[in-house]
């Protein structure tokens, strides 16, 4: 509840701010019961959580992609977005080749997965070949120029994201 305040010197009102907690709550309408929820609400977004590690298998001719779960909880609904490569050459036009990665149904705790994946090439799946996904393994000491993001729904049915940078 702000509080108009006149002065003698001018006609204008001034608006001074609440000081008490009661009073800055009753401004915004907020119960205290909200906003301990809000305060939860806040810390479980801040909280910062990676479940899942990452590891770039290499069978000849394919490299796969293994996910392991590291929380004690099943995680359900596991998607990789889609990632954009960037052109090599000197021609730094518009991307043409991007790697899809298979949905998986859910990973066990403390278990792995392995991720079929497609790469695609001007709307064309790529041949064994041309599959670009070695470009997404860390090399040591590179710039790591792509993100691996990751959606997962837990127990609760949120969903839930991590970013793994990762390529050369």
């Amino acid at each position: 509840m702000c509080v108009a305040a006149r002065t003698s010197e001018s006609s204008s009102c001034t608006l001074k701010p609440p000081t008490s907690l009661r009073s800055r709550m009753k401004v915004f309408n907020v119960t205290r019961a909200e906003s301990r929820v809000r305060d939860e609400f806040m810390t479980t977004i801040s909280n910062c959580r990676t479940p899942f590690i990452i590891r770039f298998m290499d069978t000849k001719p394919r490299v796969l992609l293994e996910l392991t779960n590291t929380t004690e909880t099943t995680l359900k609904s596991i998607e990789i977005l889609t990632i954009f490569l960037k052109d090599e050459g000197p021609t730094a036009g518009s991307s043409r080749a991007h790697i899809r990665f298979d949905r998986i149904n859910s990973v066990q705790p403390n278990g792995k997965a392995v991720i079929s994946h497609r790469t695609w090439i001007n709307g064309m799946p790529a041949s064994e070949a041309q599959d670009q996904i070695g470009r997404l393994q860390v090399v040591v000491g590179a710039v790591k120029p792509y993100v691996l993001d990751i959606s997962w729904e837990d127990l609760d049915g949120r969903m839930q994201f991590q970013r793994i940078p990762v390529g050369h």
